[in-house]
């Protein structure tokens, strides 16, 4: 195997890593904020239920989705949504890195397979 291709696959194994590493703090991500929002949940249900509360009325919102749209949020729920907008980026940029980092590695089998063609070319045109 020459030493281009030995590139392009250390850079193919590089990109591999990378993309495993991103998914794996993506997933770490997501379970921390499955967890926030259990944590919600059960502080929903702890609340005190008297007739002198309003948690019966207005119980906490622990939906992500939902929370994005409240700006000036406390506890719980500031962290459930600070957590859902934090998510996914480790992985989008493992994804991009990855691909950088293909191209770069990719650059010398490229090259001299570029050279290998006109080398030929040449063959051809000259009638050797």
């Amino acid at each position: 195997m020459s030493k281009p291709a030995k590139i392009f696959l250390l850079g193919v194994v590089v990109g591999v890593i990378v993309l495993m590493v991103g998914y794996v703090l993506d997933k770490r991500q997501q379970d921390s904020l499955e967890s926030l929002v259990a944590k919600c949940k059960t502080e929903t249900m702890e609340a005190p239920k008297g007739p002198w509360q309003k948690y019966q009325e207005a119980p906490l919102v622990c939906e992500p989705s939902e929370l994005v749209i409240y700006p000036d949020i406390i506890g719980v729920q500031k962290e459930v949504r600070q957590s859902y907008l934090g998510r996914g980026y480790y992985f989008f940029w493992s994804q991009l890195l990855a691909m950088a980092l293909l191209g770069v590695f990719a650059l010398p089998y490229a090259w001299y397979f570029l050279l290998r063609r006109v080398r030929e070319l040449v063959k051809a045109i000259t009638g050797k």
